[in-house]
């Protein structure tokens, strides 16, 4: 697992957690954390802290698990 993978799962540990033990993966599905619609902007207010990336709220509730949103990032890098 890569530093960045590593960095993006952490994120949604953490947010999760204060609810949940939900295990964060890249194959985690984002639906098995429980977030509400605060978890989501916190969660991406870290993904712009962390990668210097904004990802719209409608364009997040379209990703299924957190590979999806790894991947957004690295297009974001190219």
């Amino acid at each position: 697992m890569t530093e960045d993978e590593k960095k993006l799962c952490n994120i949604f540990a953490e947010i999760s957690n204060r609810k949940n033990a939900a295990e964060a993966r890249l194959e985690s599905r984002i639906g098995d954390f429980e977030l509400d619609s605060l978890d989501v902007v916190e969660i991406l207010m870290k993904i712009h802290e962390e990668f210097n990336l904004d990802i719209p709220i409608d364009t997040f509730l379209f990703f299924d698990d957190i590979f999806s949103v790894y991947e957004e990032i690295l297009r974001s890098r190219t």
